[in-house]
């Protein structure tokens, strides 16, 4: 968590549970502990935001919050079935706490759902999987007229997070923080435009031509090729 302090990171996103769809068995005092592990080693300045990946049903989902609420939680992410809105229907009346979703959904009758029908609090339209970012414009504009945060989801590190940077820099209705992964994966990683500058906690937005980004197209062919 060195790093966290010396980049003086704001926030933090982690995953509890198991991915959803993969067969392994939910151990919610397991996930408890990683929460408390996390929030003690980034203090209680840097907020901290918890993703259930799908992972569990309704009741789980509360099981899960009533053992981490003292640990200070920004939002709750995705903890039941992305599809199961009634779900998150219930989740919103019952937890006292944000609940963020969307990053799965693609068309705009999903958004009209999840958004009117009181489903969430911060919705998350990934430009990627939505179709692109007059799509995920349509979302945010969704979200404005129902009092909804848009905070999109994209954990790229080349295209699609050049994409979504622009997005969120164009678009009033993103006003919460944004995800930038640090797993180091090598095929993300080498890939990651030189044009990603973090400082202070902020990612400036690409500048130039397009999306502002300069991909290495002879490495993606290599790649392509050896494939």
């Amino acid at each position: 968590m060195e790093g966290i302090e010396r980049c003086h990171f704001k926030a933090v996103k982690i995953k509890v549970g198991p991915r959803y769809g993969s067969g392994l068995p939910v151990d919610l005092d397991r996930d408890a502990l990683k929460v408390k592990t996390v929030r003690e080693a980034i203090g209680d300045e840097c907020r901290l935001m918890v993703d259930g990946n799908s992972s569990y049903t309704y009741i789980q989902a509360v099981q899960l919050y009533e053992k981490i609420s003292r640990y200070q939680l920004h939002y709750y992410e995705e903890p039941c079935p992305y599809y199961d809105i009634e779900a998150y229907i219930k989740l919103c009346r019952t937890l006292p706490v944000p609940i963020h979703v969307g990053e799965q959904d693609w068309n705009i009758f999903t958004f009209r759902d999840f958004i009117a029908k009181g489903a969430c609090h911060l919705y998350a339209a990934d430009p990627i999987k939505c179709g692109g970012i007059s799509q995920a414009k349509r979302a945010a504009t969704l979200c404005r007229a129902f009092g909804i945060h848009y905070v999109p989801h994209n954990t790229t590190k080349g295209v699609g997070f050049a994409a979504a940077l622009h997005l969120a820099a164009s678009t009033p209705e993103c006003n919460s923080y944004y995800e930038y992964s640090i797993e180091k994966d090598e095929l993300r990683e080498q890939f990651e435009p030189k044009e990603f500058v973090v400082q202070n906690g902020f990612i400036r937005v690409p500048e130039g031509h397009g999306l502002g980004i300069d991909p290495d197209e002879e490495k993606m062919d290599r790649l392509l090729n050896r494939v």
